[in-house]
């Protein structure tokens, strides 16, 4: 439990930087690679959503990498959407599609097992998954 401070910490950079709406890419990556640390908690129950949330993160590096002008999250998904790419399943339009999905399904898990203190992770999970 000692690295929720650094994931809340990087995650309240995200939101200090949000005056325009527009999400800062690198502060946004930095938050979403510490949250991975969450899911590592689970262990092999959610492994695969871990896997797939690595592999989004790397989805988007390297689509940045491609657009390094682009500065905000915004500014990537609309570069690719110029160069017609913004569908390609190796894109950052679909991994942030993907990545959102993911910490949502992983909220939804820590809602149901923290609030209740005799619900199993496996209940949550299956419970989750359908929501």
């Amino acid at each position: 439990a000692p690295f929720f401070p650094v994931i809340i910490a990087a995650w309240q950079d995200v939101y200090d930087c949000v005056g325009s709406m527009d999400i800062p890419f690198h502060q946004f990556f930095e938050a979403s690679s510490k949250f991975v640390r969450v899911v590592d908690g689970f262990g092999p129950i959610i492994g695969s959503v871990q896997v797939d949330i690595v592999k989004n993160l790397d989805k988007l590096k390297k689509a940045n990498d491609k657009y390094p002008s682009a500065k905000t999250l915004q500014s990537l998904v609309r570069a690719e959407k110029a160069a017609g790419t913004h569908q390609n399943k190796y894109g950052a339009s679909v991994a942030l599609l993907w990545l959102n999905r993911e910490m949502q399904f992983i909220f939804i898990i820590l809602q149901k097992i923290f609030p209740v203190n005799c619900t199993s992770i496996n209940s949550s999970n299956t419970s989750s998954f359908w929501n």
